[in-house]
């Protein structure tokens, strides 16, 4: 009989946990904390400062190609109405001859030219590269073009004259130093007329 009650005894103990609780606990679970991935970090390279200098007058040259002949040169031929065709093509072969041997430089203007005629689209063009009269105004007559004649020249154009818009610039009317006209030395005598074409 005490066998038996002990037995039973060990049976509720074990059932009530021997005076405990009698609620029934679940394992308890662990739970990760959520993982925090870092940026990567960027390692910025030192900067260099470079300390720039102003352009020189000859490196802006250079560097337009202006100290260097060409076979395209950038060249202006104007001539007045009345100019007659033969003096022009001789123009254009003594002028293309020259430029087909040696080159030629950029910004040089040539204007040939009658005072008796308008010369509207040589004064336009002139206007357009910035010639100025000796004034410092815009060219409106042919009369402004000869008071700067000559062929030993040059103008800045729109009266920059910082040197970076020289021009070369040739400016000879239809009369020679003897009253004659120049023209007519085409005929005359051809080698005179290409000297006297490069020594007005």
């Amino acid at each position: 009989m005490g066998r038996i009650f002990a037995a039973v005894t060990i049976a509720l103990c074990f059932l009530a946990s021997c005076g405990g609780s009698s609620d029934v606990t679940a394992p308890a679970t662990t739970t990760a904390a959520p993982t925090t991935t870092a940026a990567p970090t960027t390692t910025q390279s030192p900067t260099t400062t470079k300390t720039l200098h102003p352009q020189t007058l000859r490196e802006y040259l250079q560097e337009i190609g202006l100290n260097v002949p060409k076979m395209d040169p950038k060249h202006y031929y104007l001539f007045s109405e009345s100019v007659p065709d033969d003096f022009i093509q001789h123009h254009a072969e003594i002028f293309g001859h020259m430029v087909r041997l040696i080159g030629g430089y950029d910004r040089f203007v040539h204007i040939f030219y009658d005072l008796d005629d308008p010369n509207d689209a040589s004064i336009k063009t002139l206007n357009e590269l910035g010639v100025m009269s000796r004034d410092g105004e815009q060219l409106t007559s042919i009369d402004q073009v000869h008071e700067l004649r000559g062929c030993l020249g040059g103008f800045a154009a729109f009266e920059d004259w910082t040197g970076k818009n020289m021009w070369s610039f040739c400016v000879e009317d239809n009369f020679d130093s003897e009253g004659s006209g120049a023209i007519t030395h085409i005929n005359d005598d051809p080698v005179t007329f290409r000297y006297q074409l490069f020594h007005p």
